[in-house]
């Protein structure tokens, strides 16, 4: 997979229990990108937008949401994640993607990298998490200038400024 520009894209796998998802997640900063599968219930999700939302909360703010990967070595949790975090005073903010299989040499499989983007930016992904959380799209994709879903138009990230409450 060659890395061309920073993008997530985020795919629902139907499943027969409509509170636990299987999701696949395609993501890339430009220079890296990684695939992973991975299960999660719908509050998980919708959390993951609850916070992205209105991120960050303050100069400090960290969100981490732990992935449970279908390999049955990994013991569930702990190996693959996203952080979101501030990497610095004025409020730059950046996603550390991180997919690890958990496999022994020579099946192991690691990626880890960090996707900058502006706090509307994850502002917008925020409010596209807790959109596809209501399960009535297949597609999520997310980029640094706008995000949508696969059966609707984008939604520019310029026009979703929101007030930030001081």
């Amino acid at each position: 997979m060659i890395a061309t520009k920073t993008s997530l894209q985020l795919f629902r796998y139907t499943m027969g229990e409509p509170e636990l998802l299987n999701l696949g997640i395609i993501a890339s900063n430009g220079q890296q990108s990684g695939a992973h599968e991975f299960f999660c219930s719908v509050d998980d999700v919708r959390r993951a937008g609850r916070e992205l939302s209105v991120f960050p909360g303050h100069r400090n703010d960290e969100f981490l949401w732990e992935l449970e990967t279908i390999y049955p070595s990994d013991g569930g949790t702990g190996a693959s994640f996203f952080r979101v975090f501030v990497f610095n005073g004025r409020g730059h903010c950046a996603i550390q993607v991180r997919f690890d299989n958990n496999l022994e040499l020579p099946d192991r499989a690691v990626t880890d990298f960090c996707i900058k983007a502006e706090a509307a930016k994850l502002n917008l992904l925020g409010d596209l998490l807790s959109k596809f959380a209501r399960l009535k799209h297949g597609e999520l994709w997310w980029d640094t200038q706008a995000g949508g879903f696969d059966d609707e138009p984008a939604l520019e990230w310029a026009s979703f400024q929101r007030p930030r409450s001081t």
